[in-house]
């Protein structure tokens, strides 16, 4: 009779498109795509930029941890045996790494580097580590019927949740990425290779592509108690790592804790590309939004924008009026101008220096404020300044 699911008024829904809009705007966002659900509908899905659909491709980045998570859970590995008994002599080659066991890869307590088989951190301890990942795929491809990550999740993740087009492998129309220079924006063009390389061992720790319509319908399985998923997903987000007093890994999931309540969430971060999941279960309510820009220099004021968008969206408004006052735009041309002022500075001494060296070897004078040997080290010195 009565349906006691969280839900956005128009007037909230409208709030939340302008911010987005106009932090686009004053932040120089090239693309955005938001979708918020709750478990029995999508309360508003929208993207934003010229030449996008709510079925546009996008890398989800390290969102692809829950999904990895996910999968291992589905195929009832236990969660105590070691790297060992999964015979990937190829990808570990040392006795102690070879211990670790894929409950300690799936909550980044394993120890191992980040992007290697190195054992640098103290097990139990929370070390983020893409290359755990990487073996847990492998580990999928040699326990699964399919013998392949992206065949498994397909058929037990995308086609189980219709999540149609969404998958593991590189397509054409892949959304590009861009940094962001004072509004001038650099394109990343090694989407393709990285996709390719390592004969996709790096694919399940960042690399599935899905759309907002796609990740709409994963995380509503979130939240929707009757989905098959449902005790899988209970599991992901039980505590396993501590990072701070609040918070902690569960198995592909960041577990927070907010008055009283848990929020399961997971960023990426991928080549300029920013992605991010957030789950309030108690409040059966979630959300996923994904950007293809990335401010290095400035990136102060696009942090506060998706804390100011949080708590749009949960409708908390002592945090939303305490961050409002926050947003200002001024901040992002004072951050660049200082940034530009310290770069032509940087810029200046060197070709001054070179300016006159020129002249006053055209005037066949002494070359330089040194003479000799020195003099010509320092002149080759600015040169390669200047390039760089």
């Amino acid at each position: 009779i009565f349906n006691l699911s969280k839900t956005l008024n128009q007037t909230q829904i409208d709030e939340i498109d302008r911010v987005i809009e106009q932090r686009m705007k004053s932040v120089k966002l090239n693309k955005f795509g938001i979708v918020i659900v709750n478990s029995s509908s999508i309360i508003h899905q929208k993207v934003f930029g010229e030449g996008i659909t709510t079925k546009t491709h996008f890398t989800i980045a390290s969102v692809t941890k829950s999904f990895t998570a996910l999968a291992i859970l589905k195929l009832n590995v236990s969660l105590n045996q070691t790297i060992d008994e999964f015979h990937l002599e190829e990808y570990i080659d040392n006795d102690l790494a070879k211990q670790i066991t894929v409950s300690e890869l799936l909550s980044h307590s394993s120890g191992l580097d980040g992007a290697s088989s190195k054992q640098v951190g103290k097990k139990g301890e929370f070390l983020y580590s893409n290359y755990g990942y990487g073996l847990l795929g492998k580990i999928i491809a040699k326990e699964s019927t399919e013998k392949n990550y992206g065949d498994y999740v397909k058929k037990h993740i995308f086609e189980e949740l219709e999540m149609f087009d969404s998958g593991t492998d590189y397509v054409e129309d892949l959304i590009d990425s861009y940094d962001n220079f004072f509004g001038s924006l650099s394109k990343y063009t090694g989407l393709e290779s990285d996709y390719k390389k390592n004969n996709g061992f790096d694919i399940p720790a960042g690399y599935i592509r899905s759309t907002i319509e796609d990740m709409g319908k994963y995380i509503r399985s979130f939240l929707n108690e009757t989905n098959q998923n449902n005790n899988y997903i209970q599991q992901m987000g039980i505590p396993k790592t501590k990072i701070d007093y609040n918070l902690n890994y569960g198995m592909g999931l960041f577990i927070r804790n907010k008055n009283g309540k848990a929020i399961y969430d997971h960023s990426g971060n991928f080549n300029h590309l920013l992605t991010h999941l957030y789950v309030y279960p108690d409040d059966d309510l979630a959300y996923f939004f994904f950007t293809n820009t990335y401010d290095a220099l400035c990136s102060g004021p696009f942090y506060r924008f998706l804390a100011f968008l949080e708590t749009l969206i949960v409708d908390d408004t002592k945090a939303y009026e305490q961050t409002f006052t926050s947003l200002d735009d001024l901040e992002f041309f004072l951050s660049h101008l200082a940034i530009d002022i310290i770069v032509l500075i940087i810029i200046a001494i060197p070709l001054t220096y070179l300016i006159i060296t020129i002249i006053r070897k055209v005037k066949k004078k002494k070359p330089t404020w040194f003479d000799g040997m020195k003099g010509k080290i320092i002149f080759g010195i600015d040169v390669v300044l200047l390039v760089i």
